[in-house]
């Protein structure tokens, strides 16, 4: 699974926040879950995808998967 950006607003912290790190830190895979940072992630520069690490979703940028045999 592929988050394509744009899923948290920059700093962000308010109460449904943990809830909704636990929702997304549930979600599994074959190949795993990752994401890509959008504009929102990014407003003010304070977050660099502190919620994607706590929900457990790898950030990806400038990088490779190898996901089934194939690279993406």
């Amino acid at each position: 699974m592929l988050f394509g950006g744009d899923i948290v607003e920059g700093d962000r912290e308010g109460e449904n926040m943990e809830r909704f790190e636990k929702l997304f830190s549930g979600i599994k895979t074959k190949y795993g879950v990752f994401g890509v940072l959008g504009n929102h992630e990014h407003y003010a520069r304070r977050d660099k995808g502190s919620f994607f690490r706590k929900s457990g979703i790898k950030i990806l940028c400038d990088s490779v998967v190898i996901a089934g045999g194939i690279s993406y």
